[in-house]
């Protein structure tokens, strides 16, 4: 990626890159976290059934319920692709067609990547998951126990809370 001007890498990981940027109009540095683009995925199978991930989050420092996810990696040909790779690993599902969602901004004021969205309409359990190096659990619930666990914070994940919505305002579920 190229750097404005004024702007230059504090810190870099695998994972992200801390960016530092003086701007005229401010004596102090604005800081922010550049991360590659991840993809979420809200599958349901023909009866209804929404499969998750339960894992630990080390930020959090506890377990957290959530939609299949994960970075789009340069391997991936697309955020299609990165959609598709990340429903079978985590959850061991395949759907015969993704629906894009679009794209949202997760924190506009302290990090730099999209999250893409997708519904992932009939899905169907093809294999046991192969998270790599991820410690998961899955778990399946129905979209009404989805609304639930959204409502009283067992699920709490803002990236899925949006995708649900998005799903809904376009009808899919």
């Amino acid at each position: 990626m190229t750097m404005s001007p004024g702007t230059r890498d504090v810190y870099t990981t695998r994972w992200f890159r801390l960016v530092e940027k003086t701007a005229e109009a401010s004596a102090a540095p604005f800081y922010w976290i550049d991360s590659p683009d991840c993809v979420t995925v809200l599958a349901v199978t023909a009866d209804g059934t929404v499969p998750l991930v339960r894992q630990y989050r080390p930020a959090l420092d506890r377990m957290s319920l959530e939609l299949p996810s994960g970075h789009i990696d340069p391997k991936d040909e697309s955020r299609e692709a990165a959609a598709k790779r990340e429903l079978l690993e985590e959850t061991g599902y395949e759907a015969p067609e993704l629906k894009s969602l679009g794209a949202v901004d997760p924190d506009t004021g302290r990090l730099r990547a999209r999250i893409w969205c997708y519904f992932a309409p009939n899905a169907v359990k093809v294999a046991e998951p192969k998270p790599g190096g991820e410690k998961i659990e899955n778990r399946e619930c129905t979209l009404s126990e989805l609304d639930s666990m959204m409502s009283d914070g067992r699920m709490s994940h803002a990236q899925d809370m949006a995708v649900v919505l998005l799903a809904r305002m376009r009808g899919f579920i």
